[in-house]
């Protein structure tokens, strides 16, 4: 029978059905979501009732959608419905519009909170396909330690059905997972039912390793066997634990440092826990392929948890997908890592005869480069001097980011940082809304001191009462902080404010390159986040200031440090990595660099300083000799100047 004849024949069965199934999302909870558009697939194709085996019945402490997700689930349901009505019908696509519903139709608070935001079935095929490459596929396991719906493991087993020479049962039962939602957990197993059903004409559920469960649990508490899994692929929630909603509750804190010791500690998102525990789980030779967070990449908070990894795996390649992948909006990453064979450890009390070492990369290796939804190469990450291996082989992946997003690559000869020469603090939230009381416009106050935020501060200056600023939600034309009455109102905020009136440099964050405006004269009070770079001697100033306005030194940070920013290629360091910069090897160069700076009226902001492009060439030349100063090859002077100036 033709195609339109067979749709023409079931459609008095099934329009009906999908004509329940596009009201869903005024009146259907999340799992009674998945049932109606499960009673219109079953008539659809005529398939085994008892594929709802899976699925419990509603329960009346279900929660209903809100107003809020209405509209979307509206959207997707007029989206299935057009998916439905097409002949045929790929089984993927099938098995993952079960998940696309049951994320859609949870309430809000609850995907939030939890992180439940599902990975687009193409994008979940990709991370698949190049996590499965090259591995021997003769008796396989996968494991998605926070499977949610289902759709990596749905995808894992078609990949394996059709590149691994398997009968769909039999890539059914070599699918684990865990996940704490139970619903979840049924909605993964009737994919996976429907899945094997439509490839095979077969009803093959999943084996009792897909299950409701902890992924970070402990192994013997339902966490997944050590060392057993093939592939463990899958995209876990991520929990900003900066946020009370998503931060982990006291017994999760510890149950996680008991489990993976100094790599859990702070604020290292969930979502690296479970790299962590993916490791533990993967056998030898096998990958783990788990998107992360793209914040994971530069964090302090995950350095301990990066340098795990490293120790423990080769990064072969990382993708990053840019934040249009989620509905969220996060920008998201997945490093592809190889498990390899670890180091003997010796018996406790037993001095070890000879130590397993790893085996480092051969010069040259590379590290594939993979960007957007459709997960294309972009590019490779030579490993090809001894800084870069011994970067990525500390878990020092910020040159990755770097690398994609355009920006080159400087080796900079370095004799110390600018700790040596400075501190740095960056104020908080009690120091930005303690001032709010106190900021009022210039001429209102007796005793007062200019208030520059990170708008105001330019590439080498400030344009403070050149240009106005919003602060505290209020538009300022020439905005100061009333010293007398923060002095009356609120000593200890006064007296930090006083700590920072004193020779300077204020570094602006959320930058594209650092930015950064000298105050010789300490007046200027900077607003937070801004960072007050401070010279243990005056007389340093300048020197301190010739290395903040290098353009080589602005690469250097952005290989080190962009992307923990609100936007992908913006700067936000902590005072703790602005100390960390390195200073430059010869001498010569960096103090007539800094005369220059010191030349003229440079305690002016540089809208005050003539506009015949006398500071242009100025700073030009500064570059020129910081770039020597550093000992940065010709090239890559050329190359860092070009970024620089955003060409």
């Amino acid at each position: 029978m033709a195609a339109s004849a067979r749709i023409a024949a079931t459609a008095p069965r099934w329009v009906p059905l999908l004509d329940r199934w596009r009201v869903w999302a005024t009146d259907a909870t999340p799992l009674g979501a998945v049932r109606l558009l499960l009673d219109a697939l079953l008539v659809r194709f005529d398939a085994p009732a008892d594929l709802l085996a899976a699925l419990p019945s509603d329960g009346p402490s279900e929660q209903r959608l809100d107003a809020a997700v209405a509209g979307r689930g509206a959207e997707l349901a007029r989206a299935t419905g057009m998916a439905l009505e097409r002949d045929p019908i790929d089984p993927v696509e099938v098995a993952h519009l079960l998940a696309s519903v049951y994320e859609v139709a949870l309430p809000r608070p609850q995907r939030r909170g939890g992180g439940v935001f599902y990975t687009p079935p193409s994008v979940a095929h990709r991370l698949v396909a190049l996590a499965f490459d090259g591995l021997p596929l003769h008796d396989p396991i996968v494991l998605d330690p926070a499977c949610g719906a289902g759709t990596f493991l749905v995808a894992a087993a078609d990949r394996l059905h059709r590149h691994g020479g398997r009968d769909a049962p039999a890539c059914v039962a070599a699918m684990h997972g865990r996940d704490v939602d139970g619903d979840a957990v049924a909605v993964a197993r009737t994919a996976l039912a429907w899945w094997c059903w439509q490839r095979s004409g077969l009803v093959a559920w999943p084996g009792p390793m897909l299950r409701v469960g902890d992924g970070l649990a402990p192994v013997g508490e339902g966490g997944p066997p050590p060392g057993a899994a093939t592939v463990v692929v899958g995209n876990p929630p991520f929990l900003n634990q900066l946020q009370g909603r998503t931060a982990r509750a006291v017994q999760a804190r510890t149950r996680a440092h008991d489990r993976f010791g100094v790599a859990a500690k702070g604020y290292v998102d969930t979502a690296v826990l479970f790299l962590l525990a993916g490791i533990d789980a993967v056998a030898d030779g096998g990958r783990v392929v788990l998107v992360q967070p793209e914040s994971t990449v530069v964090t302090s908070h995950a350095a301990a948890a990066r340098a795990e990894v490293a120790r423990r795996t080769s990064l072969e390649a990382m993708w990053f997908g840019g934040s249009g992948i989620f509905a969220a909006g996060v920008r998201v990453c997945a490093p592809i890592l190889r498990c390899d064979p670890q180091p003997v450890e010796p018996a406790e009390g037993v001095e070890p005869v000879a130590q397993v070492e790893r085996v480092e990369p051969a010069e040259g290796r590379a590290i594939g480069l993979l960007e957007g939804p459709d997960v294309t190469p972009s590019g490779r990450f030579d490993i090809d001097s001894p800084s870069r291996r011994r970067r990525i082989h500390a878990g020092d992946w910020a040159p990755l980011l770097a690398a994609a997003r355009g920006v080159p690559s400087v080796e900079v000869q370095a004799a110390g940082t600018l700790g040596d020469l400075a501190g740095a603090t960056a104020g908080f939230r009690d120091q930005f809304y303690g001032l709010v009381p106190f900021v009022v416009e210039d001429g209102c106050a007796t005793r007062a001191a200019p208030l520059v935020t990170s708008g105001l501060i330019d590439p080498a200056g400030h344009a403070w009462g050149h240009r106005p600023v919003r602060f505290a939600g209020r538009r300022w034309q020439r905005p100061v902080v009333d010293l007398d009455a923060l002095a009356a109102g609120n000593a200890r905020l006064h007296d930090w404010v006083t700590r920072r009136l004193r020779p300077k440099l204020l570094l602006a964050t959320q930058t594209r390159v650092l930015h950064a405006a000298a105050d010789p004269a300490g007046r200027l009070v900077p607003s937070v986040p801004v960072i007050s770079v401070e010279p243990h001697d005056a007389d340093d100033l300048w020197l301190v200031a010739a290395v903040l306005w290098a353009p080589v030194l602005s690469v250097l940070a952005a290989e080190r440090f962009a992307g923990a920013g609100l936007s992908a290629t913006a700067l936000r360091l902590s005072a703790r990595q602005v100390l960390s910069l390195p200073t430059p090897q010869e001498t010569g160069p960096w103090q007539r660099a800094a005369a220059l700076l010191r030349v003229g009226d440079t305690t002016a902001t540089r809208c005050e300083l003539n506009g015949d492009g006398q500071v242009e060439r100025r700073l030009g030349d500064v570059a020129r000799l910081m770039a020597a100063a550093y000992r940065v090859a010709p090239e890559a002077v050329e190359q860092a100047n070009r970024w620089w100036q955003g060409l």
